[in-house]
């Protein structure tokens, strides 16, 4: 479950230089988009 929760997240972060971290929480799991945690300066967090 957690990888298939995981696995667009796996390929497409690494080449977000906007993103410093994700939050997975109930509504991830659920099938909601996580929240994206932006860099400073990048804008607001985003879901």
């Amino acid at each position: 479950m957690i990888e298939r929760m995981m696995l667009d997240l796996m390929y497409e972060m690494p080449s977000r230089e906007d993103v410093r971290g994700i939050i997975i929480n109930r509504a991830s799991v659920e099938g909601k988009k996580p929240l994206l945690k932006k860099k400073q300066g990048q804008g607001r967090d985003v879901a």
